[in-house]
């Protein structure tokens, strides 16, 4: 199908409703150029799939757009609302670093980058490489019994 100039086209999204997630985000710390929230397991971070609205990045605008303007939204370099610098899958718990300033955003992710770009893994699979910035630790909470031999 072909639309011709000043053609309408409408879509009507069928209802759905979001299965539920966790709202509670906790600031941990906050300043001008960023936020470093607890994300809680089974809250994604972006919009995807079933999960469009129950986001953090949705929180974030929402917070924003509630608060009134701060000293930070007066200068040129602010985002609209914070926004994450790295994933945390929708699965894990733990800190969720956000930037709200351009340069920031560049800073922080650049961070990351950083910390995979410069690992080099020698033969005992040990890291090795330049001291990152930033590091990201996972632990895992595990009932059972781990069999050495099976």
């Amino acid at each position: 199908m072909i639309l011709r100039e000043g053609s309408k086209l409408v879509y009507h999204r069928l209802a759905w409703k979001e299965p539920f997630a966790p709202h509670l985000l906790q600031v941990l710390y906050e300043d001008d150029d960023m936020v470093a929230l607890n994300k809680p397991s089974g809250l994604q971070v972006l919009p995807k799939g079933i999960f469009q609205q129950r986001t953090v990045l949705a929180q974030l605008q929402w917070k924003e757009w509630k608060m009134p303007p701060s000293s930070c939204s007066k200068r040129k370099n602010v985002q609209l609302h914070p926004v994450p610098v790295h994933r945390l899958g929708r699965g894990t718990s733990g800190l969720l670093l956000c930037a709200k300033t351009k340069l920031a955003k560049v800073q922080l992710a650049s961070y990351f980058a950083e910390g995979a770009a410069n690992a080099e893994k020698k033969r005992d699979g040990t890291e090795v490489g330049k001291e990152r910035k930033i590091s990201k630790f996972y632990r895992a909470l595990v009932t059972g019994m781990w069999l050495l031999n099976p």
